[in-house]
């Protein structure tokens, strides 16, 4: 069962979310490519972290998350299985730009990296929206409307 309360609190964590979003956004106009791709991805793994935590468990490790968001949202055709393929390369972008110092980003991709964090985190928020009756609109300025409950 799903406690009001914990509505209300994923409501304040897909936030945190959309604020990673606005982090790669100004990291990527700034050109900080790396800064970019870490904030991108965090955008979508933080509203894989809301999902779980509302509605199963979530796990201590990245993979595990990642792997049970599939299991539940993409493989169930809770959420489009584009999703799948958007974290993955998020992930893959990520690692290397916080790894490998002989990686140079390139603008396109970075561009591409961002807007899949930005398609991935609408989406869970739609999701969200339409079980739990949040306010519909984004939440964060850049992506619609201002910061909302």
């Amino acid at each position: 069962m799903i406690l009001q309360r914990n509505v209300e609190l994923a409501k304040g964590r897909i936030n945190v979310a959309y604020d990673r979003l606005s982090e790669a956004e100004y990291n990527l106009t700034n050109l900080l490519y790396r800064g970019a791709l870490h904030s991108a991805y965090y955008a979508a793994y933080t509203s894989i972290r809301v999902l779980l935590s509302l509605e199963y468990e979530e796990q201590k490790n990245h993979g595990k998350n990642i792997n049970k968001f599939r299991q539940h949202y993409i493989k169930t055709k809770l959420l489009d299985a584009n999703l799948s393929e958007y974290i993955r390369q998020l992930y893959k972008y990520r690692d290397l730009g916080d790894y490998d110092l002989d990686f140079i980003p390139k603008h396109d991709e970075v561009v591409e990296m961002v807007h899949f964090a930005k398609e991935f985190v609408n989406a869970v928020y739609e999701y969200l929206s339409e079980k739990y009756f949040f306010n519909k609109g984004f939440p964060c300025g850049s992506l619609g409307g201002g910061r909302g409950e």
